[in-house]
């Protein structure tokens, strides 16, 4: 567990972070594209291999931030980009089985670091 000074820390540096980056997620029917620092990267959505979802401690609460991996890209995308809730709309529909969770997690106050594996290729969608 992070004790206050080094949620602080964090804190100040994702408070940057978020600044200097300025990122923006676009969704569209085959897949995403999140731009970073001017840099694109995109991911199809039947090139996903996993789906993660969590929370990160700072001092001021919890940051809510998905963690999607495929194609050897592993993108961690919080809930201050640009375009977080379409893209959580479309990944309800095309991983329905990562609803539930992903809600429960949103809404649960954990107090510390957490990342939960949804869903993993090979598993129903």
């Amino acid at each position: 567990m992070a004790n206050k000074f080094q949620r602080l820390l964090r804190e100040i540096k994702q408070t940057r972070k978020r600044r200097r980056e300025r990122a923006t997620l676009d969704v569209n029917a085959e897949g995403f594209v999140l731009t970073r620092r001017h840099k694109p990267v995109s991911l199809k959505w039947d090139e996903v291999t996993e789906i993660a979802a969590g929370s990160l401690a700072i001092f001021s609460g919890e940051i809510f931030y998905t963690v999607v991996s495929g194609d050897g890209l592993r993108l961690e995308i919080d809930e201050f980009v640009e375009g977080f809730n379409n893209f959580e709309a479309a990944l309800f529909r095309y991983f329905p089985s990562t609803r539930g969770r992903f809600t429960e997690l949103q809404i649960e106050a954990a107090g510390d670091d957490r990342l939960e594996v949804l869903w993993k290729s090979g598993d129903a969608r």
